[in-house]
This record gives C-alpha cells, structure tokens and sequence, in this order.
C-alpha cells in the first residue's frame, strides 16, 4: 500500500515561516499606516537674511519676500511638527554676511512657543542685523557652524541642520565635512537662484538633502520633502519588508521540494531537499545584502545613529 503523506501545512517547517511572514508582513503595515518607529529628530534652521531676501528697507520681511517665504516656510515645518507624538526639537537662526544670530533662544518642541519666539526674533535680532553694511558674498562656514555646534549639544536624537541661501556664498567645505562628520549632523540645503557646487558636494557626503527651489516652493519644500525625510520610518519598514522576504523563501521550500522538485520533475528526496535548503540559505544571505544597498540609497544606511 502506497504511503499517503501529511498536507504541507502541517508540518513546522512550513508553519514556523508561515508565522513569521505573517508578524513581519503586519509589522510592516503598522509602521506604514501608523507612523511607529520614527526617530527622535533634533533640526537646527539657518536662514538667510541677507538683503537679496528682501530688497529695499522698507520691504524688510513684507508678504511676498523672499524672507518672509522663509519664515512662513518654517512655521508651515513646525505645524507638520505638532501632528507628531514627539514633536521635533527646533532651533531658528539667521544669518547676513559674517554674522549670525539665534531667532529662537534654544531648541523647543511647543509649536506655539516656536513661532512667537520667530516672531519676536525677527523683530529684535533680524530687523536690527538688516541695518549692517554687507559684502557681496554671504559667508556660509558661520551658520553651519553655529548649526553643528547647537546640534552637538542634543542627545538621543538624528541631527539634522538646515540652510537656506542663495547663490552668492562663500564655503569651506573640508572644514566643514569634519565638524558635521565629527558630530553626527546631516547638512540639507535649499538653494535659490543658481546651485552652489561646494555645499551640493558637502550636503552628499553628509547623506543629507539639496533641493535648487524658487522661494514660492520654500513651504511645500519644508512641511513636506524636508519633514518627510527627516521623520521617515522607512528603514525600518525596508528591514522588516527584508525578513518578510526571507521568511517566504523558506515558507516555499517544502512546496517547491514536494510539488515541483519531486512530483513535478520526479527528483529524489535527497536532493531536491539540498536543493530548496541552498536557494533558502542562499536568500538568506543575499536579502541582507540588499536591504542595505536600499538603505544607502534611501539615505537610511547609518540607521543606527542616524
């Protein structure tokens, strides 16, 4: 009498992928819909004062500027900011020629406590800083700087430093590289009117984000591109999406070796079995390979320190 074989489903190598699959396949859905895992995220602003945002004195921050784009990019950040359980920790400065100054005092999370300082800042520290006789060029090393050594004192959280200039700058890229690469800070840059080569290149290689925009895009840039990048859970959706796929490489391989290897094509227990346990091994080993090539050219590679 011919020996019947147990269905598939009933033994624990098929059952023990099939739960995995299923907890990272809900795990993933989760973090989707939900917005779980997203990081603890500190951004420092640098926004640029000088005269080419505004024109004539008496236009000083005025509807229609280019500076109050600016600002009323910011806000439009700091409302996206609220919706979140934890909201990001942020700081505001701005910057003419050589000098800069803090809009904010420090680094807050209260969206209202954000923008009444902004407000005030604008009034007590920018209106002031417009005054000053300026060179040709803005000299960006300053604000960067200020940036970074703000970012270094917060803890626990992705350091994220955001500059906003235009065309006309000066930039020493190497020391700059060191100070952002020494304190874990991603640089992203808005440029308007042409793009500046040096801070491209350093905004790359310190896996942040540059954007050559009009001022009218300022606000779609900063409540989404920017706010989306910086508060993304999308590594870890691309890692549990990765263990999904290994799970199901296993969870196939007792029907490829029963239905296909041995019904189908008549192989031999033995060795359709090597067979599926080394295409199994072999996703095993290559899923995380390119999870990781996905997460570099996400930006996410250094997950675990941002």
């Amino acid at each position: 009498m011919k020996h019947r074989r147990r269905p598939i489903w009933l033994y624990s190598f098929f059952q023990y992928p099939l739960i995995f699959l299923s907890t990272f396949l809900l795990l993933s859905a989760l973090l989707w819909l939900l917005g779980l895992g997203r990081p603890n995220v500190a951004v420092a602003v640098a926004l640029d004062l000088s005269s080419s945002t505004y024109g004539e004195p008496e236009q000083f921050n005025t509807p229609g500027t280019i500076m109050s784009q600016e600002i009323e990019a910011v806000k439009a950040y700091i409302d996206e900011s609220d919706k979140l359980r934890k909201p990001n920790q942020v700081q505001i400065f701005g910057f003419r020629s050589k000098t800069v100054v803090p809009l904010t005092p420090t680094f807050a999370a209260d969206g209202n406590t954000l923008k009444a300082e902004l407000d005030r800042g604008m009034v007590e520290k920018a209106l002031p800083l417009s005054q000053r006789e300026e060179p040709r060029l803005d000299n960006l090393n300053d604000p960067i700087l200020k940036g970074i050594q703000a970012l270094s004192n917060i803890n626990q959280s992705c350091r994220e430093l955001l500059l906003v200039s235009d065309s006309g700058v000066e930039l020493e890229p190497g020391i700059l590289l060191n100070q952002a690469v020494q304190n874990r800070v991603k640089i992203n840059a808005i440029v308007f009117q042409n793009t500046v080569p040096e801070l491209e290149l350093l905004v790359a290689r310190t896996k942040g984000l540059y954007i050559t925009g009009q001022p009218s895009d300022f606000n779609k840039l900063f409540s989404d591109r920017f706010f989306s990048r910086f508060n993304s859970n999308l590594k870890w959706i691309i890692i549990c999406l990765g263990l999904a796929w290994i799970s199901l490489m296993w969870l196939i391989a007792l029907p490829l070796d029963r239905w296909i290897l041995q019904d189908l094509l008549q192989m031999h227990w033995s060795l359709s079995g090597r067979i599926v346990t080394g295409h199994a091994l072999f996703w095993s080993a290559l899923t995380p390979l390119i999870v990781w090539q996905l997460l570099k050219i996400s930006g996410f590679h250094s997950f675990l320190n941002c």
